[in-house]
């Protein structure tokens, strides 16, 4: 059988009704046209194996121990590249906010790891999980995803594999056309299943355990003694269900969040009279954040894997940062350009390049118009 190319992949996220058009809101905050939902891909075991088996092929020759990927979207491609290669598979989960191993998993020193995810965007998920996996003295063999959508945006040290690449169009929501012709409305991908999701659990936590084992009575002969053993049943499985029950709700908060509703994030007592400075404002891109603080610019950029001796940063027209690189596993150029939320002058510009992070201090005042080199330490 003749290995399968992108125009082959992508048909597949068709056929599945996987490559969803519309009016979306992305996790970034910017809106799109297009989203892929690889979870409706990877439901069809058939459909999953043969996917990663693809993948594999990309990866012949090169030594994999065990292959880990980000819960969720990355356990069935996990689970499905360590078939194909013959290797253990493994998934990290999040707890308070930070991937780490549970359920007995363990990386030996030295083992060579291959991280694996469904779709990347941002690589957010993906440099944890490699930080993680550096974090038990185990080496990074490679990265690979179905889908890269980064347009870029994701650069590794390691090698990177990708059955898809795709440029996706996204949007600024005050830029979006979608937005301006409003025949389509905003979604976002997935929160709908969450908050029923979200329902669910409530019911069960609230109603389900009584109810479930008034059920289990016969009305007809009254068993006490069943009734009372069913109850205390669903009272352990509710018990099993809390330890989820923190990193739940933070995701449930979070939807709230973006969709409007109220929350009390940021209620303070009434009877508190010290005053506290207002946190800082920070905006989330892809591969970047900016923090905006009084009188400057905090911009980091994810860039892992370049030469430091390559990278240029330059400010354009008061509100462009541009850099340009080359990684050092290809020699590949690399050029990324992020747009400033406010206008940053020329004095007193300064770059940092740490451990993959380039990190730019710009100065909240007007400037002279033009192309401003700043040099990095």
């Amino acid at each position: 059988m003749p290995p399968m190319n992108e125009k082959d992949v992508l048909s597949v996220f068709k056929r599945e009704s996987a490559f969803l058009s519309g009016h979306f809101l992305l996790s970034s905050g910017l809106h799109s046209p297009n989203y892929m939902q690889c979870a409706l891909v990877l439901q069809k075991p058939n459909v999953a194996e043969k996917l990663c088996r693809e993948l594999a092929k990309k990866l012949k020759g090169l030594k994999v121990d065990a292959v880990i990927g980000p819960a969720l979207g990355g356990m069935i491609v996990s689970y499905e590249m360590g078939r194909a290669l013959k290797v253990r598979s493994l998934f990290a989960e999040r707890v308070d906010g930070a991937f780490v191993l549970r359920r007995g998993f363990s990386l030996k020193r030295g083992e060579r790891v291959l991280v694996v995810e469904d779709v990347i965007t941002t690589g957010k998920s993906i440099y944890e999980v490699i930080d993680l996996v550096k974090q038990h003295d185990a080496k990074i063999a490679a990265v690979a995803s179905i889908v890269d959508r980064s347009d870029g945006a994701a650069i590794f040290a390691e090698d990177f594999h990708a059955l898809l690449r795709m440029t996706i169009k996204t949007y600024r929501p005050e830029d979006c056309p979608l937005c301006r012709e409003r025949r389509i409305p905003l979604t976002k991908p997935g929160s709908r299943g969450l908050k029923a999701l979200a329902l669910v659990f409530a019911v069960f936590c609230l109603f389900g355990p009584p109810v479930w084992a008034a059920q289990s009575v016969d009305t007809t002969s009254v068993n006490y003694d069943q009734a009372r053993r069913d109850y205390r049943r669903y009272l352990q499985e509710l018990k099993k269900l809390s330890s989820e029950y923190k990193q739940f709700t933070g995701e449930l908060s979070q939807i709230m969040k973006e969709e409007g509703f109220p929350t009390l994030d940021g209620v303070t007592d009434a009877t508190q009279t010290t005053a506290t400075p207002a946190d800082p404002q920070t905006i989330e891109g892809e591969g970047y954040r900016i923090r905006e603080e009084t009188g400057r610019l905090n911009v980091e950029i994810d860039l892992p894997g370049l030469r430091r001796d390559s990278l240029k940063v330059v400010l354009r027209e008061h509100r462009w940062l541009v850099v340009t690189g080359r990684r050092k596993a290809d020699d590949r150029s690399v050029e990324r350009t992020i747009e400033l939320p406010v206008p940053a002058g020329d004095k007193d510009l300064r770059a940092r390049y740490e451990d993959g992070v380039l990190t730019v201090t710009l100065p909240k005042i007007e400037g002279s118009v033009g192309e401003v080199p700043i040099p990095i330490r």
